[in-house]
């Protein structure tokens, strides 16, 4: 995943956002990643706390992430992720509309941002 550069950092969206959270979490598969741990693995965003939990919340609720509610993998960890079956599918149709070039243009993204 690219690092976007500073300039970048302060005007991303919620939108933004929770797309790297989403690559973050597909390129992780299916193991369960702490909020510190999705923080620290979205290289170049701007995510604090406040902001990361709203973002988790939004994602959960949409049903692209799911929560673990069952034993944690790290007991210091108050909560964990991992992308599901329909964010896999969602953000995959996501990198397919960016294959053509035109919307490509039109959405001002990146692909290897998201890759």
């Amino acid at each position: 995943m690219g690092r976007p550069n500073e300039e970048d950092r302060g005007n991303q969206t919620p939108g933004d956002r929770r797309l790297l959270i989403l690559a973050y979490l597909k390129k992780k598969g299916r193991e369960w990643s702490n909020p510190r741990q999705i923080a620290t693995g979205v290289l170049g965003s701007d995510l604090n706390r406040k902001r990361l939990e709203s973002d988790l919340d939004e994602l959960v609720q949409r049903g692209l992430i799911t929560k673990n509610t069952g034993p944690l993998s790290n007991p210091q960890a108050k909560s964990e992720y991992q992308i599901s079956e329909k964010g896999i599918i969602k953000f995959k149709q996501f990198l397919m509309f960016l294959n053509d070039p035109d919307m490509k243009s039109m959405s001002g993204l990146k692909q290897k941002e998201f890759e």
